[in-house]
């Protein structure tokens, strides 16, 4: 038992050390967190408590870690982001949108992506939205794969079919396709296998799944 104390306290110095901004709290619940159960958030909280010096009579504490010292009134400021900026996308129809998602070509339902053109097509829409997750690239993912199932030239070619049947489907009103996270892998694979072309036009999705003739 006296290992595994051993073990949070460490922990705990750590965790202070790591984020010397957050509270007493956010800290103990972190650790909890992290002990897998071994800690009540009590426990916890007393662990953080000593080793910041609070705990206990004032005549013995000890402090292990020293937050940053902090003016009077002094606050902390939100980090700058480095995320890229993003601006609304027009999409220039009135009427009705129709919106497609999680398609997952070659391993789409059939049944269901009928059903859903057929509603679509019912309801007349102006617009069509193909909302991402339309391909899979199962072949180019970065998880273990099936080796019976990594065919990624045939994969291209069932999308850039589907691309030109969903078309034929809607032949008059304008469609916009949004990348979704199965989409992106195949930027995130060009960046692994051939980072020096990977920000050529030509070899974006656009190009490879033939999109220009659809528009």
């Amino acid at each position: 038992m006296a290992g595994k104390r051993d073990i949070m306290s460490e922990r705990a110095i750590q965790l202070i050390r790591k984020f010397p901004e957050w509270p007493a709290r956010t800290l103990a619940r972190r650790l909890v967190e992290e002990s897998a159960g071994a800690l009540t958030m009590e426990q916890a909280r007393s662990r953080i408590r000593h080793q910041l010096g609070t705990n206990g009579d004032k005549r013995y504490r000890i402090a292990s870690c020293k937050r940053p010292p902090r003016q009077p009134g002094e606050t902390v400021s939100m980090p700058k982001s480095a995320a890229e900026a993003w601006g609304p996308y027009t999409f220039e129809v009135v009427g009705l949108v129709g919106v497609i998602s999680d398609v997952h070509v070659p391993y789409h339902s059939e049944k269901a992506l009928a059903a859903a053109v057929a509603y679509l097509k019912d309801k007349r829409i102006a617009g069509l939205v193909l909302n991402g997750d339309i391909c899979d690239f199962y072949a180019i993912s970065r998880f273990i794969k099936n080796p019976a199932k990594r065919n990624f030239r045939r994969e291209l070619e069932q999308v850039r079919q589907f691309m030109a049947w969903i078309r034929q489907e809607f032949p008059s009103i304008p469609m916009v396709m949004k990348a979704g996270n199965h989409e992106e892998r195949w930027r995130a694979w060009l960046w692994q296998h051939a980072p020096e072309v990977s920000d050529g036009p030509e070899m974006g999705l656009t190009a490879w799944l033939h999109l220009e003739r659809h528009d």
